[in-house]
């Protein structure tokens, strides 16, 4: 099945936004979505690889202790046993595909 990410850009002024898009078996795929100044707390997914693709936009990935800015077309992997956070520091809308997938 086809899903178009377009779909799931759906924002909110008070928070972010969490839009799932499917999930089969243990994999899990959804995006993220960010106004200015909107923040992913920080938590982990144990057992589990953590893949990120930046739609569009530009914010601050906190991995750890670890800083990372990212933009548009970005692409990262975490493991899920990492403190992971996200925020939007930029006037533009961030969006974040995200799938979720548990460890060999």
């Amino acid at each position: 099945m086809v899903h178009h990410i377009k779909d799931y850009q759906v924002f909110d002024d008070n928070r972010f936004t969490k839009k799932d898009i499917e999930t089969t078996g243990k994999i899990k795929r959804f995006v993220l979505n960010f106004k200015k100044g909107q923040v992913l707390p920080p938590h982990k997914h144990p057992n589990t690889d953590v893949f990120l693709y930046i739609v569009e936009g530009k914010g601050t990935c906190l991995f750890d202790d670890e800083k990372v800015d990212v933009s548009e077309n970005d692409t990262l992997h975490v493991n899920g046993n990492q403190m992971i956070s996200i925020e939007n520091n930029d006037d533009e809308p961030l969006s974040v595909f995200v799938i979720l997938t548990p460890t060999a």
